[in-house]
């Protein structure tokens, strides 16, 4: 029952930011709060879930 408050707080939240704003920046405001999203979700990976890196191939001349 509180998380349903507490999201709802945040789009509150979410809606009073947007609107100190002219409508003209709102689609950069989305961009910017997908980017941190994003970077939250990075931040959270575990060693275990990150993928591993590939190795790099080098270039074989055969004579």
């Amino acid at each position: 029952m509180m998380i349903n408050r507490l999201k709802e707080a945040a789009e509150y939240q979410k809606k009073a930011i947007r609107a100190l704003f002219p409508e003209r920046v709102l689609k950069h405001i989305d961009v910017i709060g997908n980017e941190i999203k994003l970077m939250v979700a990075e931040c959270m990976e575990t060693e275990e879930k990150k993928p591993e890196k590939k190795a790099k191939t080098g270039k074989i001349e055969i004579s």
